[in-house]
């Protein structure tokens, strides 16, 4: 049921950017894609404030998520109305999409139920009721879509269809969990922060690295090689799209019994070697992707993004390395020694990538990318086989430390130390 429903999420994330490639003209299509960005960016909070602590905090999504839907709403709203004040600001410099950003921050909380329905339905082992909003969801983008291809609409008509889709699906939320609703409220956040915090920091470091590097890549190589990397990310976006579900399906797993040694090592195999798979079958498709089929979806872009399709395939074959030592990981709250991780990597990258992009343009950029992503994903497993080594028991959530406890050998209490020792 979760790999049901982290395709159709995946899926319908892609048929997003499909459906505007084929209904918006190539500059209303650029500026989608800038509106997608905002959300996002807009999305990425939430899910740091509020998202990804509710898979860590399974008891108190399965006793009555109401504080934590209280919380989603608040903060959706106060992201909503941030979205809403650009969209006002940017109206001058171009109406389409300061409106859109303006229809944005209205359903942004409709937006953020949908979404964080399907967090508290892996945290509650509730995967069927995720799978409902986006199955839902999808079906209302369809129609909205087929409504927009009709009446030969532009970029607004298509961003309300695609928002307003999510919104709609969000009220199913409210229904899953009419029972426990509460009047909207931050109050839960307050107990989460020792989670959120890192989060966010991570959020940002890769979102900060992801949009420099699109800098860099524009200013040093140019348009047209910016344009082949964009080419590449859609043609692997649903790779990373899978990722990300089944690593928030995988955090709430572990979370739920995170001293069960058997099953964080069950949790690590499995993610490995799925996502490792589904990594290596979307290099293939790239790799064996006829010319007809990409000029059909890429148009114009094709001929440079096919330059970039081996170090692509390996930078996805080392992301999937990642998948289930991550999750296993977080699950295990080792909260610190992922961001840190996560910083440090992100960071080594945009350097990597500004190097390769001086060197050889895009192609330079995505070797570097790929092969330093290699020596991230050995990271990554030298840093779980340690901490497997010395396997503590999880802290408690009500003063979650640093990172892992082990206890002290002259007190029955346990000692903050961090599982990446030096680090």
């Amino acid at each position: 049921m979760v790999a049901t429903d982290q395709a159709v999420s995946a899926a319908s994330s892609l048929l997003v950017t499909l459906i505007a490639a084929q209904l918006l003209d190539v500059a209303s299509f650029g500026l989608f894609g800038l509106i997608f960005i905002c959300f996002v960016a807009a999305q990425g909070v939430i899910r740091a404030w509020v998202g990804e602590p509710t898979l860590l905090h399974h008891d108190d999504a399965l006793a009555g998520p109401g504080p934590m839907l209280s919380a989603a709403v608040a903060l959706a709203a106060f992201v909503g109305v941030v979205l809403a004040l650009a969209g006002a600001a940017t109206w001058a410099w171009h109406a389409e999409v300061g409106l859109s950003l303006l229809i944005l921050g209205a359903l942004m909380p409709g937006l953020t139920l949908q979404d964080y329905g399907r967090f508290l339905g892996f945290a509650r082992h509730e995967p069927e009721r995720a799978l409902a909003l986006d199955l839902l969801r999808v079906l209302l983008l369809v129609i909205g879509a087929a409504w927009v291809w009709w009446a030969d609409a532009g970029l607004v008509p298509l961003v309300l269809v695609w928002s307003g889709s999510g919104a709609v699906a969000g009220l199913l939320t409210l229904v899953h969990h009419r029972t426990h609703l509460a009047v909207p409220s931050v109050r839960w956040l307050r107990s989460t922060w020792t989670f959120s915090w890192r989060y966010m920091l991570s959020f940002a470091a890769t979102q900060g690295s992801a949009l420099a590097t699109t800098i860099a890549i524009a200013g040093i190589a140019g348009a047209a090689d910016l344009g082949a990397v964009r080419g590449v990310l859609l043609l692997t976006g649903l790779f990373t799209m899978v990722q990300a579900a089944f690593m928030a399906a995988g955090v709430a797993e572990v979370a739920a019994a995170p001293d069960d040694r058997e099953l964080v090592r069950r949790q690590a195999r499995r993610g490995t070697v799925l996502m490792g798979v589904i990594a290596a079958a979307n290099g293939a498709v790239l790799l064996a992707l006829p010319d007809g089929v990409g000029e059909l979806i890429l148009g114009d872009t094709w001929a440079g993004a096919r330059t970039l399709f081996w170090p692509a395939a390996l930078h996805l074959v080392a992301l999937g390395m990642i998948t289930g030592v991550r999750s296993a990981l977080m699950g295990r709250r080792a909260i610190r020694v992922t961001m840190v991780i996560d910083v440090v990597s992100t960071t080594a990258m945009l350097a990597a990538v500004i190097v390769g992009v001086s060197v050889n343009g895009a192609l330079g950029a995505w070797w570097a990318l790929a092969c330093l992503q290699v020596v991230v994903a050995v990271v990554w497993w030298l840093v779980y086989l340690a901490h497997m080594r010395r396997f503590a028991p999880a802290p408690p959530l009500e003063a979650v430390p640093d990172d892992l406890t082990e206890a002290r050998p002259d007190r029955g209490e346990p000692a903050m130390t961090s599982s990446m020792g030096d680090h």
